[in-house]
């Protein structure tokens, strides 16, 4: 047995040029890591630490199967140069590839998305079902080891999504190639990864996290009650729930209205339905409770279908500042909870599910003018002109207004 196992990790340096690093931790816990030009040179750095660091692992078999191999690195140049007969045939038969034996991109990705849904998140399921089916529409009949690190390449330069498709490729030919650590393949189709080597896309600056002021807030509830859509967007107006995790909260079996109590006036949101997933509890104030109990008295869907479609219309009716963004409405509840009730963030990041870190570099001090965020808080089905208020909001100091 090898007491360590040197790894060669093909990397990309920023001007496109590849490279080869040879990575392991050698005996003392020493690491060790080295750059090469060529496969075959990492390949021969490869063996030299094995020999010279196994400490008396190596049998002495494996010691001259080592010494063959370095030999013939330095003499075949990757091809079947500088070998015999015998070892030219060992050569071919061991690199050949059968293009008609191997799986097509159609197969391949099916078994791809029939093991790899499990346990995803909802959105990395639906990054797979918009970007994969054109990866299939494009190379569907070709076989798998047809298809070459240019035609990758090539593929994804070619659409505008260009970070999403690379990453769901990386996926899908980590699992075929047998390398990816999360999901494994004991009958791997191919021998490398080869969408490790598509260009990632450059990175720009980080966005600035966009909020709803106060009329803008009023706008978009408006605009869900004209296109029915309202019941979502109080929801994740004064619970702070992701779009995700809202999609789940009311279309999963055991959830809805038996996860809602209007006595405790808590929401529990379990630990299978949140991206962090950790369990947390959000509480129901008073304007929030006002809407609930209208909604369910009226039988209204929560989550009604058709709703990404009526979200996009009336992201877009608010103007091109909210228009790219799904989690607008989260944004809006995390700055106005923390301008109101919570100072010292604990409480927000226990009912929002954030870390301090984020508070603080995106959403603290995003709400000022106190008179807005009292405005916010006693927002009832009143003041849109649905129902008569069951209390008057407006009297109720803001800081009672934390709990029911």
């Amino acid at each position: 047995m090898l007491s360590f196992n040197p790894r060669i990790y093909p990397k990309q340096y920023a001007s496109g040029t590849k490279y080869w690093l040879v990575k392991c931790q050698l005996p003392g816990c020493k690491p060790h890591q080295s750059k090469h030009s060529s496969l075959l040179e990492a390949e021969k750095e490869r063996v030299r630490l094995i020999q010279e660091h196994s400490g008396g692992g190596m049998t002495a078999d494996q010691s001259k199967a080592f010494r063959l191999a370095q030999y013939r690195l330095d003499t075949c140049h990757g091809d079947a140069r500088g070998r015999g007969i015998l070892e030219a045939v060992e050569f071919f038969v061991a690199n050949f590839s059968d293009h008609n034996n191997s799986p097509t991109v159609e197969a391949c990705v099916k078994q791809f998305r029939m093991t790899h849904v499990e346990g995803k998140r909802w959105d990395t399921i639906e990054e797979y079902d918009r970007y994969l089916p054109r990866f299939v529409e494009r190379f569907g009949r070709c076989r798998i080891t047809e298809i070459t690190q240019q035609h990758l390449i090539d593929y994804v330069a070619l659409h505008p999504s260009p970070f999403h498709h690379r990453k769901c490729l990386v996926s899908l030919y980590g699992f075929l190639s047998g390398t990816s650590k999360k999901l494994k393949n004991r009958a791997p189709c191919i021998p490398s990864n080869e969408a490790l080597w598509i260009p990632k896309p450059a990175v720009g600056p980080d966005k600035e996290i966009v909020i709803m002021k106060i009329d803008e807030v009023m706008a978009a509830l408006r605009l869900a009650q004209e296109h029915k859509d309202l019941p979502y967007w109080i929801w994740c107006l004064f619970t702070g729930m992701r779009p995700c995790e809202t999609r789940k909260f009311w279309t999963r079996a055991g959830y809805g209205w038996d996860r809602v109590d209007l006595e405790a006036n808590t929401i529990v949101v379990n630990s299978e339905i949140a991206k962090d997933k950790r369990r947390r509890k959000i509480i129901i104030r008073p304007n929030l409770k006002e809407w609930l109990i209208m909604f369910k008295q009226n039988g209204e869907k929560m989550f009604p279908t058709g709703h990404k479609l009526r979200f996009r219309t009336i992201r877009k009716l608010l103007g091109a500042k909210h228009a790219g963004t799904r989690d607008v409405i989260r944004h809006t509840f995390i700055s106005f909870r923390v301008a109101a009730f919570d100072k010292s963030m604990a409480a927000t990041l226990a009912e929002a599910g954030n870390s301090e870190r984020i508070i603080i570099d995106h959403y603290l001090d995003l709400v000022v003018n106190p008179a807005h965020v009292r405005r916010f808080w006693r927002i009832t089905p009143w003041t849109l002109g649905l129902r008569k208020s069951s209390r008057a909001l407006t009297k109720i100091p803001l800081e009672k207004l934390q709990a029911a």
